[in-house]
């Protein structure tokens, strides 16, 4: 019996995978595949949102990212709002993946002071907004 249970965990994981892929609204593997070839070397991405949230984006997209909260703790990768606009200002691609719902907040935000929004996908319920287009 514990080798069929042993032989059961790449089927459950393997199940788990295809559902996360399948289905943008319980992960963001849609966000990070739209990302992944579009970073290059120097493209960054940030995530607003809680970070249990953003862990399927680690697992997907292979490389870090930086998580944007109200109260950013002492926690490494973590950036308060004003700060993420900043990073927004690069020369360099940066790319800012949002829950729908903020999509008017962060469109006044960003037009406001850099008279730009680009939004470039919707996966499930959430936005991939870049810094150029």
């Amino acid at each position: 019996t514990i080798v069929l249970l042993l032989g059961m965990v790449p089927a459950g994981l393997a199940a788990a995978e295809g559902a996360a892929r399948l289905n943008p609204y319980l992960s963001l593997a849609c966000a990070a595949h739209f990302l992944q070839p579009q970073l290059g070397d120097d493209g960054e991405v940030l995530y607003e949102g809680p970070r249990a949230s953003a862990s399927s984006l680690g697992f997907y997209l292979e490389r870090p990212f930086t998580i944007v909260t109200e109260e950013p703790g002492p926690a490494a990768g973590t950036l308060n709002e004003e700060t993420a606009l900043e990073h927004m200002r690069a020369e360099h691609p940066v790319y800012l993946i949002i829950d729908k719902e903020r999509v008017p907040h962060w469109q006044r935000l960003l037009t406001e002071r850099f008279h730009i929004y680009h939004q470039l996908a919707t996966c499930g319920s959430h936005v991939v907004l870049n810094n150029h287009q």
